[in-house]
């Protein structure tokens, strides 16, 4: 785990900053760290925020699915990601492909099917806990 530097722009696939920008651990982060002050429950990002957000180093992911000979495979999987429509966070969360991408994103770091699983309930929840409290307070 790490935080995004500028020095990870070079040299580092696409797919690994998408399945990494897009994995439930950074959703969790701005779920946490992120404000919902912009009405109806809506998150506010600032950029200085997504400097603390914690995600899985590029580098070390990367280099981790090539030692294990499964680069290529985490490739693929991503590309079918990129070629959904994003969705609600309840139908992302059940979707197939991400599930997929989680395994070489969060399997990298020990994590299983059912924790990734876990993860997404416990992302859901933070959701539906701020947009039902903006509900309830009319902010």
């Amino acid at each position: 785990m790490g935080y995004l530097r500028d020095n990870y722009k070079e040299g580092i696939q696409p797919e690994a900053i998408f399945a990494i920008a897009n994995s439930v651990i950074t959703y969790l982060g701005m779920e946490l760290i992120g404000r919902a002050n912009l009405g109806e429950g809506a998150l506010d990002m600032k950029t200085i925020d997504y400097k603390v957000v914690p995600v899985v180093d590029p580098i070390w992911l990367e280099n981790y699915l090539k030692e294990r000979g499964v680069f290529e495979n985490f490739i693929r999987v991503t590309h079918k990601m990129l070629e959904l429509k994003p969705a609600d966070i309840e139908v992302e969360a059940s979707r197939p492909e991400r599930i997929e991408m989680e395994k070489y994103v969060l399997g990298s770091l020990g994590f299983s099917e059912s924790d990734i699983r876990d993860l997404y309930r416990d992302l859901i929840e933070l959701v539906k806990f701020r947009t039902e409290r903006a509900r309830r307070t009319g902010t």
